[in-house]
């Protein structure tokens, strides 16, 4: 399957090798000395190199505070049209109405009283809207909602003007340059040759990727240097070691409440066995499954804001990343310690005294929660799988926001389509396959379970791709080199569990066998994820040479 993607990656990347995008290399951690003269920086990688041709160097300024400013002008123009919607009511039913003409007048400083004489007589509302404005020395006041909002987008369109021009025309030494810069080739080719290079003496510097799409690069955090990229990494990895410490404790307390005694302690009529058996295990199967998929839900979005304040550059790294640490949160959390909630107190009270305690309590509960697991899955696939397809959350937030909508552009974004944020999609399924792998041998009906999981899961989410879900960015299938290292790692906790559960057991010596084919196991693991991961990303020099068939 590897060599399929990677067949289809290439061919992909043949098709739109004439898109500028497949010509652009991004360029981080770029020297000073380089980033202040785009000339030089251009002679580098043309002249000095001798790749190819150069079309265009671009490095990116230091914060400029672009985003913020066409942010605050959209801000404006949002409430003056929320205003103009308020005047003449949506849709305007006055016959009149020219709404082009309208968007000319509020866009001239010398035309308000036409303006305002096409707005009383268009006018629904008996009066004009107003807003409260903060004026010194600490009072509000009404002013007119129109005349206020249009000179604050007049006022912000000029301020973003002049920053463009001051952005485009300034250079190194009135500005600021940051190390992050972005260079066209005439021709793919050179593109992909120059990301295999060492460009610069220092390893660290300069380091030459294929450039994400312009949807696909987190703007804000561009200029960032590389003292605050390694500030932010570090930060990064603080943070994601707080969650991953305390995040556990809400799931060991939920587990222990969760479990049937506690829940025929809290309704003593589910203690009678006899009469509420059925009742008894659908509750035991399906709540602690319910809970932890709620309760999971919320932490990709967690992981995802402290990727974005910590410095990451691109979106897809982004969700990549977030994906990676969301399966071993995962795995961690579900496959560790909610399953064996039951006895991971008295394994932490007893390591101390009795060090074997922990392997042997493992042991013994690696059978008896094979159960739990098979119904998790079950609930993951006959429940959560099918449930997507209602995509209920998008709907209710439709509902809801359609009442807060007043202008046509409000309307347009209520119609936006659903994003798929890969970060929430991934992760269910590699857990299930990791789940599956380690009970393969102790518990059979998790296996089946499995089975039920992708078979239901594969055209439910062959539909929302195909008909429902709307790609952010592209990554051209760079996803699955992520997914692949990860089946891997499942298999190689597979390998661990079993010498770990027939060592404790009383194997014998000759259990230590295993111990190669685990190293060969994490060989493959190495060299696949280096081939994928390097190799498969740019296009092999004989495709440049001969290309497929169909790829013109």
């Amino acid at each position: 399957f590897s060599s399929r993607w990677a067949s289809l990656r290439w061919h992909f990347l043949m098709q739109s090798r004439h898109a500028t995008v497949s010509r652009t290399v991004m360029l981080t951690g770029v020297p000073r000395h380089l980033a202040a003269s785009a000339r030089e920086l251009e002679w580098f990688w043309g002249e000095g190199v001798g790749l190819g041709k150069v079309e265009r160097v671009r490095v990116c300024p230091v914060n400029t505070r672009l985003t913020g400013s066409a942010r605050e002008r959209a801000r404006c123009l949002a409430r003056l049209e929320h205003a103009y919607a308020q005047l003449l009511g949506n849709p305007c039913k006055h016959p009149d109405y020219d709404p082009d003409r309208l968007r000319m007048l509020a866009l001239d400083p010398d035309a308000r009283d036409e303006e305002r004489a096409l707005l009383d007589r268009w006018a629904a509302a008996t009066s004009r809207p107003t807003a409260w404005v903060w004026r010194a020395p600490m009072t509000w006041r009404r002013v007119d909602a129109i005349d206020h909002w249009r000179n604050k987008l007049l006022e912000a369109d000029r301020g973003l003007q002049r920053l463009r021009q001051t952005v485009q025309h300034s250079d190194a030494a009135t500005h600021g340059l940051s190390t992050t810069a972005f260079v066209t080739f005439e021709d793919a080719a050179t593109a992909h040759m120059a990301t295999q290079l060492s460009c610069y003496p220092n390893p660290g510097h300069m380091q030459a990727r294929l450039a994400p799409e312009p949807r696909g690069v987190y703007w804000p955090n561009v200029w960032h240097s590389r003292r605050r990229k390694w500030l932010g990494f570090g930060a990064k990895w603080t943070c994601i070691v707080v969650v991953w410490a305390f995040w556990s404790v809400p799931v060991i307390l939920m587990s222990s409440l969760l479990t049937p005694a506690s829940l025929g302690r809290v309704f003593p009529s589910l203690a009678d066995s006899q009469r509420h058996g059925l009742l008894r295990s659908f509750l035991s199967a399906t709540v602690p499954s319910v809970f932890l998929l709620l309760f999971l839900n919320t932490l990709p979005w967690l992981l995802k804001q402290v990727l974005f304040a910590t410095g990451e550059r691109t979106k897809p790294a982004i969700d990549y990343s977030v994906l990676t640490k969301m399966w071993a949160f995962l795995v961690f959390n579900i496959v560790l310690v909610f399953g064996f909630s039951g006895t991971f107190w008295t394994m932490l009270l007893n390591v101390v005294n009795r060090p074997g305690t922990p392997m042997q309590s493992l042991a013994a509960n690696i059978p008896r929660v094979g159960t739990f697991f098979a119904g998790y899955i079950l609930v993951l696939g006959v429940g959560y799988q099918p449930f997507k397809l209602l995509q209920l959350r998008p709907v209710v937030w439709h509902v809801a926001r359609r009442w807060l909508c007043s202008t046509p552009r409000d309307y347009a974004r209520l119609a936006a389509p659903v994003y798929i944020d890969w970060y929430s999609v991934y992760p269910y399924p590699l857990l299930v396959f990791t789940i599956a792998m380690v009970y393969s041998s102790f518990s059979p009906p998790v296996v089946l379970g499995a089975v039920v999981y992708y078979a239901i899961g594969y055209p439910v989410m062959k539909y929302l791709l195909l008909y429902v879900y709307f790609r952010p960015f592209e990554s051209a299938g760079m996803a699955w080199p992520k997914v692949c290292r990860r089946m891997i790692l499942s298999v190689i906790l597979y390998q661990v569990v079993m010498l770990a559960f027939v060592v404790v057991k009383g194997g014998g010596w000759y259990t230590f066998s295993m111990v190669p084919v685990i190293l060969v196991y994490l060989w493959f693991f190495y060299n696949v994820g280096w081939s994928l991961e390097k190799q498969g990303t740019v296009l092999p020099v004989y495709l440049w040479r001969n290309p497929p068939p169909q790829s013109s």
